[in-house]
């Protein structure tokens, strides 16, 4: 199998697994377990293994200044608050509507990088693209505005929160810490991310419970093992084979492998209208990613919305 092939085919795969790890939130959540006690094990178990990662790829560990920039803005932002949002709104809505909301996360990124990193102005196509995507997510919210879908206003929009807080976690990193992500940073950022979710289990968590069922366990750990560790290794690996650009298109993937997954899985069911409002984002995503007045790179090495789940 030649490079470019073997590369389509992990970024296939990882857009999957990626994509199906919504279904698997969704699931642990449905058996019982606290969301914010959940986001404390994942983070914390994914810390540990990441870690171990490093050290066995012999990487250096990062600078001091490089480690607490990881620690508090990807602690707070695109580890912490990220998956505190997605766990507590996922309670309240579809795994497959949550891996689509996520999906916007690029969307918000490609607004923010043009503000805080002073990016180039969008073209006509990039214009579009953001206009069809952002169309996209307001018809997602239609179902529960005009006659009360499956899932909450409340839960839809932390997904939405979620998808904005790691896209402005994953500017500001690449702002202030522009030598990009290491294995030894992203275990940083886990740990950081759990130790944030430490004060919404002691406040809103008293009696925090997790499922010790086989089938729970299972899924967390695809979701730290697969989705979590594995996917980032895989993820650098893109970037240094195809360049961020392509590894990127990973977003066009895990929207459309969450809503069949949750399909297939879950049984969960979408509106017609939903389904439309998938469609618009991927076109937005698109067209967003083909602007060819900005510079390749502005869909940020952090900033793929499905990257983490």
């Amino acid at each position: 199998m030649n490079s470019d092939r073997a590369s389509t085919v992990l970024l296939v795969a990882l857009g999957a697994v990626w994509g199906s790890a919504f279904i698997a939130i969704r699931y642990v959540l449905d058996e019982g377990a606290s969301p914010f006690f959940f986001v404390l094990v994942r983070m914390l178990s994914q810390a540990a293994v990441m870690a171990a990662v490093a050290l066995a790829a012999k990487e250096r560990w990062p600078a001091r200044r490089d480690a607490w920039i990881s620690a508090v803005l990807g602690g707070a932002f695109v580890m912490g608050g990220y998956q505190v949002l997605l766990f507590w709104g996922e309670q309240f809505t579809s795994g497959g509507l949550a891996g689509v909301l996520v999906a916007a996360s690029p969307l918000f990124t490609a607004v923010l990088s043009l503000f805080l990193l002073r990016q180039e102005a969008f073209g006509r196509m990039g214009s579009a693209g953001l206009a069809a995507g952002f169309a996209g997510v307001a018809l997602l919210f239609e179902p529960e505005l005009v006659d009360g879908g499956s899932s909450s206003l409340e839960g839809l929009a932390a997904i939405l929160g979620a998808a904005f807080a790691f896209a402005l976690g994953s500017v500001l990193l690449r702002k202030w810490r522009p030598g990009g992500e290491s294995y030894g940073g992203a275990s940083i950022e886990f740990a950081a991310g759990g130790v944030f979710a430490l004060p919404f289990v002691l406040a809103f968590e008293p009696r925090p419970a997790f499922p010790v069922g086989p089938e729970s366990l299972l899924a967390t750990a695809y979701l730290v093992g697969a989705a979590g560790v594995l996917g980032f290794v895989v993820y650098f690996h893109l970037h240094g084979h195809i360049g961020p650009g392509r590894a990127n298109l990973v977003s066009f993937v895990s929207p459309l492998a969450a809503l069949v997954t949750g399909v297939l899985v879950l049984g969960e069911a979408y509106a017609a209208v939903q389904i439309g409002g998938f469609l618009l984002i991927v076109l937005g995503l698109y067209l967003v990613q083909r602007d060819r007045s900005r510079p390749s790179d502005t869909v940020t090495a952090k900033a793929a919305g499905s990257r983490e789940t």
